[in-house]
């Protein structure tokens, strides 16, 4: 830093030297004097040149810090897995669920088959629950709802499943039939379904669709007091979480993200395709309803149906447990499929 200042003001006496020197041509000895003065001066200008871009001192560039591109996922132990051919088997089954939110629970998954589709269901026990969210202004304001016990789907209805409603003369073939009859898709959801072909099924397999707040429930539990952004938990969303923001660019196997698994041990409840519900839509639904209420269906009627889970092609908010999405019940589309439920009668 010294040689810096003694250079600067070297450079400013040379520039007044050759003023000078411009000025008055017959003072040699100014002009030597200078001369040498000007000398010195360049020979600290070199050294600052030669200090800023070749000495150690400089920082060197460095190249970016690595950043991690994969986030962990939650891991579950002793966590049966559906086998590709889909033969559903009854079993009670425990897995832990972690979280970013230290939540780790041991939590009996409990399962029974349909006789009708096969499909296994898992066990949503009675009690109440926060529902709603900070997210969206149709999610406010949360609320506690209290639901009766019941099955709910542990996947989406796959194209196999419901080509057996097809063939029983119950239930109309999708609109567009590229998934359906393709066998590569069998174990796929079934999609281009309306909420009135998804009605049909569920009434044909001995089941309703769910009520938007049985799905929620089911999507994110309660884990004593505490409520998931995710089905999985509160660790950010990735393509090995779930079939998202066109991680596979269609759907998947329903069984393909068992990582996935909700609190009760239902699988993509977030995203691959959105799900129908029951309820009819309204974005103020929740503000109409009191806290406490039991077993809420909805309002009375509307335009739109409400849709829930997020797809294959949804932005990470779409995939939340508590994001609402809604369409009329007409539309069958590539991203939108659906699950059923039923009460339970007694306790498994």
């Amino acid at each position: 830093m010294t040689g810096q200042v003694v250079a600067i003001l070297t450079l400013i006496v040379t520039v007044i030297g050759v003023f000078v020197i411009i000025i008055d041509r017959g003072r040699r000895v100014v002009v030597i004097i200078l001369a040498i003065i000007l000398v010195v001066a360049i020979i600290f200008l070199v050294q600052i040149v030669f200090q800023f871009f070749f000495s150690s001192s400089h920082p060197p560039l460095s190249s970016p810090t690595n950043v991690p591109t994969t986030i962990p996922t939650l891991s579950t132990d002793t966590f049966t897995s559906v086998p590709s051919t889909f033969t559903p088997v009854a079993t009670i089954i425990s897995t832990t669920i972690s979280s970013t939110s230290t939540l780790s629970i041991k939590s009996p998954i409990q399962t029974t088959t349909s006789q009708k589709d096969s499909m296994v269901m898992v066990y949503v026990p009675a009690g109440p629950f926060q529902m709603g969210s900070n997210d969206f202004k149709d999610s406010q304001p949360i609320h506690e709802v209290n639901l009766d016990t019941y099955w709910i789907d542990q996947t989406d209805v796959t194209n196999f499943m419901y080509a057996k409603c097809v063939q029983d003369g119950k239930c109309n073939q999708p609109s567009n039939t590229d998934h359906y009859n393709n066998s590569n898709y069998a174990n796929h959801p079934v999609v281009y379904v309306s909420w009135n072909d998804a009605k049909a099924y569920c009434s044909w397999a001995g089941r309703r669709l769910p009520s938007e707040a049985e799905w929620e429930k089911a999507a994110r539990g309660t884990d004593g007091g505490m409520y998931r952004i995710y089905p999985w938990g509160d660790s950010p969303a990735n393509c090995s979480l779930a079939n998202y923001n066109y991680c596979e660019g269609d759907t998947t196997a329903v069984d393909a993200h068992q990582d996935n698994a909700s609190r009760y041990g239902a699988y993509d409840m977030a995203g691959n395709v959105w799900q129908w519900v029951n309820d009819w839509y309204a974005p103020d639904y929740y503000g109409i309803l009191a806290n406490n209420v039991f077993d809420p269906q909805g309002p009375f009627d509307g335009p739109d149906r409400v849709l829930r889970g997020g797809a294959w092609s949804s932005w990470e908010s779409d995939i939340r447990a508590t994001t609402r999405f809604h369409n009329p019940p007409s539309l069958a589309w590539d991203t939108i499929g659906f699950r059923c439920d039923q009460l339970a009668q007694s306790a498994p």
